[in-house]
């Protein structure tokens, strides 16, 4: 809330990639973020991590025009304060605090940049032009919104299934076979679920999970075409190869 902190910046860029080619650059309030805690290299990144260095948000895909991003992030730097602006890797800066570049490019003045980001974002209080902009143009408030949880594990669960069918599609097909399916399928119920997805990380990518939270494992089965049943959800080999990944996700998806 005082300074940009490095766990802001790497959340921030989840969250826009999660988006995929619909984001330009995450952008939130430091009030979103703890951000107090200092990680070792052999630190794991965990769902408990997730949700103690992030609050329980909802996620708003908005535009800004350029020229309002260049100068509304350094309104909030001025101090400590809670609506200190936190931005994602992609964002830089100039020794003023000016936005120069977003996304790897030039900043464009004249540009509508995607924008994902919080309620607060729009708050006039802290941030005067980025919220009167929104003052003055209501409509450009979005009000569909994605669970900022679900949004993350969603996006991290497609690429951990884009790996683990890779890695089982060993003539490079892009499609399992039988038998690279039945390499997945480990307890030969025709199907994959839990206790597969569970073997698979921990044996390909030395990944373990806590008994009983299934969050990332049942993402990883939806990523994979799954359907839920009582006991999560479970995918069969012809789902696999019909299911095309996410590219994007709906408020009733999440």
């Amino acid at each position: 809330r005082e300074k940009r902190v490095s766990m802001a910046t790497f959340l921030g860029g989840q969250i826009c990639a999660a988006f995929h080619d619909r984001c330009d650059a995450s952008i939130f309030k430091g009030s979103n973020i703890r951000g107090g805690q200092d990680y070792g290299e052999n630190d794991e990144f965990t769902l408990e991590v997730l949700q103690s260095e992030l609050a329980d948000i909802d996620i708003y895909l908005t535009e800004l025009p350029g020229s309002i991003l260049r100068v509304g992030l350094r309104e909030t730097w001025d101090g400590p304060n809670t609506g200190w602006f936190q931005y994602d890797q992609d964002v830089k800066v100039d020794e003023e605090g000016f936005v120069v570049s977003v996304a790897g490019e030039p900043l464009d003045e004249n540009k509508m940049y995607r924008i994902a980001t919080t309620e607060d974002f729009f708050r006039v209080r802290d941030g005067p032009t980025i919220g009167n902009y929104y003052k003055q143009n209501p409509d450009k408030v979005p009000t569909q919104l994605y669970p900022v949880y679900d949004l993350i594990l969603r996006y991290l669960a497609e690429g951990w299934w884009q790996f683990l069918r890779k890695k089982f599609d060993t003539n490079s097909s892009g499609r399992l076979d039988q038998v690279e399916f039945s390499k997945l399928d480990i307890n030969s119920n025709g199907k994959l679920d839990r206790e597969d997805i569970i073997h698979a990380l921990s044996e390909v990518a030395s990944l373990k999970t806590y008994n009983g939270e299934y969050s990332l494992v049942d993402h990883i089965l939806a990523s994979a075409g799954g359907r839920s049943t009582a006991s999560g959800r479970s995918v069969s080999l012809h789902e696999v190869n019909a299911a095309k990944s996410a590219r994007f996700f709906t408020s009733t998806e999440l």
